[in-house]
């Protein structure tokens, strides 16, 4: 190591109180990011898979934070192949159930493990995966219970959504969340999880706004920014962002916001918006909320899962019938419903694919 180089890490790693100081008063972006940057970098090792992946200009590669994510991660890893995901990068953030040993049983992944917090380095975590993998290439940046999907996926595999994507010079694609749920969701119920036993959903409570847009292009109007949902009908959380911009291409100046997941910088957002199918009440929803506000490791220390909490903690079973409930055909049907958006040049290329598929 250079010698420059190991004197700017051992500055860092001093400047460690300085920098939580830093964090909690805003000071300073720059260096923050830089000190939190480093601090990843220095702890996190290698567990599992290849170290590089070499992606293509239509390649994606999946990239995402997990901790105790075993209920979804053999679904998960299955779903985002199946799409046509050419590899999955999981960092690991000190589970302690079977994660790692799941994870490890299927090719084309990489494992890495970090035991540093995740309230103080969740949104830098992103920007040191997407920078390690996916420079100049692009990355889809999920969470462990989120599944996603897009406008006619059943006939435009994932290369040539990417092509459309690079043909046109867009470098995000806006993500609407929608809560899969069961009618009915036991608290003591240890079922294994699989996507058909949540076919519910509502659209009723999602409240739709034109979103600020500041460095990036946008390509079409008429997908908003959604907020609310079935979380706001059982729980009463009426400020719940549910739009993320979790396809993006790391290059040509498009960068992963550095504070949320739900913004973008310096890019051009798709014409049409995908979906990001949400599986949060699931079997082990109980102790994840315990968990969060046991930690506050989430946004707002945890206030999301302290609502959950109070509603459940003194139910055994949680009713989801007093919501609007639909039942999910496909994915297509969220068009007609305008709860996505295409243009009329999404929808043509979707028809020339229809077409090459019967030649």
């Amino acid at each position: 190591m250079k010698k420059s180089s190991f004197n700017l890490i051992l500055f860092l790693n001093r400047c460690h109180l300085i920098g939580k100081i830093m964090i909690k008063d805003k000071i300073f972006p720059f260096l923050r990011t830089l000190i939190a940057f480093w601090q990843i970098r220095s702890n996190v090792r290698h567990v599992y898979g290849p170290k590089l992946v070499n992606l293509g200009k239509t390649d994606v590669i999946v990239l995402c934070l997990v901790r105790n994510g075993e209920t979804y991660i053999e679904a998960f890893i299955k779903h985002h192949f199946s799409l046509g995901a050419k590899h999955i990068v999981f960092l690991d953030n000190d589970s302690t159930d079977q994660t790692i040993e799941i994870a490890r049983q299927y090719q084309n992944i990489t494992i890495l493990k970090t035991t540093l917090s995740f309230k103080a380095l969740r949104h830098s975590t992103k920007i040191y995966l997407t920078r390690r993998y996916a420079k100049n290439s692009w990355s889809l940046y999920v969470d462990i219970d989120e599944f996603f999907d897009y406008p006619y996926a059943d006939k435009i595999n994932l290369t040539e959504l990417i092509g459309y994507l690079n043909l046109h010079q867009y470098t995000a694609v806006k993500c609407q969340m929608l809560d899969m749920v069961p009618r009915k969701w036991a608290r003591d119920s240890k079922v294994s999880f699989h996507r058909k036993d949540y076919p519910f959903y509502e659209l009723d409570n999602i409240s739709q706004k034109t979103p600020l847009t500041i460095g990036s292009i946008v390509s079409n109007e008429k997908i908003k920014y959604h907020n609310g949902g079935i979380r706001k009908t059982i729980f009463g959380l009426d400020k719940i962002s549910l739009t993320k911009y979790s396809l993006i291409f790391f290059g040509k100046g498009a960068r992963r916001s550095k504070v949320s997941n739900h913004k973008v910088q310096n890019a051009r957002i798709a014409d049409f918006s995908a979906v990001l199918f949400h599986y949060k009440f699931t079997g082990n929803f109980f102790e994840c909320v315990k968990d969060a506000v046991r930690t506050e490791n989430y946004h707002n220390n945890s206030f999301e899962y302290k609502a959950y909490y109070k509603y459940i903690i003194d139910k055994t079973i949680l009713d989801f019938s007093d919501a609007q409930l639909q039942q999910l055909g496909d994915t297509n049907e969220l068009i007609a419903k305008q709860f996505l958006v295409i243009s009329q040049e999404y929808e043509s290329f979707s028809k020339r694919c229809k077409l090459r598929d019967k030649l």
